[in-house]
């Protein structure tokens, strides 16, 4: 399974400059409730230009180390909305909402949910992935939610 990231922006505003700087700690990846790996992560956010960001992610892992270097994208078009470029084509969208930010998007047979937000000191963003149980209803689809990738962070400059 892929590991996915998002941007966190502030409560009252579109601006990310809160948010600017390199951040530092350690993300916790459990399968159901267990805990199976844990992984230093460096995660650094600076302007690039008028309304566009670096945002690179390291990931020290000893058995699958990552480097996600993207850039974070303003909407001109819809206020709460940031666009994530991969450089590939493919562009994730996260929505501001209060004090957090969310991006829910399908991959691989999984439903990917992410959730940033701020708890004190602490930069703290948690990805969760699930796969379809049932439909027992026509309305609704149920999912299996096994999966939960919890990053610490605190400011490092």
């Amino acid at each position: 399974m892929a590991v996915a990231c998002t941007l966190l922006v502030s409560a009252q505003t579109t601006e990310i400059t809160h948010y600017e700087g390199t951040w530092t700690g350690t993300m916790n990846i459990y399968k159901a409730d267990v805990l199976i790996d844990t992984v230093n992560v460096v995660h650094t956010i600076q302007p690039l230009k008028e309304n566009v960001w670096t945002w690179k992610t390291e990931y020290f892992s000893s058995s699958n180390p990552l480097v996600k270097d993207y850039k974070i994208i303003k909407s001109d078009s819809i206020p709460n909305e940031f666009i994530i470029d991969e450089g590939d084509g493919l562009l994730l969208y996260l929505y501001a909402f209060g004090d957090k930010m969310i991006s829910s998007f399908e991959t691989g047979g999984f439903l990917i949910n992410s959730t940033d937000y701020f708890m004190g000191d602490h930069l703290i963003f948690e990805i969760t992935s699930a796969r379809v149980r049932d439909q027992n209803h026509a309305d609704v689809k149920n999912y299996v939610t096994s999966n939960l990738q919890r990053v610490v962070l605190m400011r490092a400059d």
